[in-house]
């Protein structure tokens, strides 16, 4: 079985926001979860937007270690973060557009298919 990168991103987003290969293979791993993906269903676009946090925090923590805390929290059986309200953190993170979709796939597929757009009927 191949280690997946625990700090290595799949892609960078524009906004600087990834997943790693290691979170991606985590959720790939799950029931259901190579079709959620495929079809970038809710449960994958949840996950996906939660990687997208916790790595901007982890990485703004690299940084800064004061910038914010994150625990696993016993209680609640999740990592649990927190930052001030009007720090450096909480600025990134409002400015951050969660995703409601993503293409699938075959979308994916049919766009890298045509690039130059050289096969569209005129």
């Amino acid at each position: 079985m191949k280690n997946y990168s625990y700090r290595e991103p799949i892609e960078v987003d524009l906004d600087g926001t990834y997943i790693t290969e290691a979170q991606m293979q985590f959720f790939l791993n799950q029931k259901g979860g190579e079709q959620q993906a495929l079809e970038a269903g809710p449960k994958f676009l949840e996950f996906v937007n939660l990687c997208r946090v916790y790595n901007t925090v982890f990485d703004m923590m690299e940084e800064d270690e004061e910038s914010a805390i994150m625990y696993w929290d016993e209680k609640r059986q999740v990592i649990s973060m927190g930052f001030p309200a009007g720090g450096k953190v909480a600025k990134t993170l409002s400015s951050l557009t969660m995703r409601q979709d993503v293409p699938t796939w075959e979308e994916e597929m049919e766009e890298d298919e045509d690039e130059w757009g050289l096969f569209k009927d005129n």
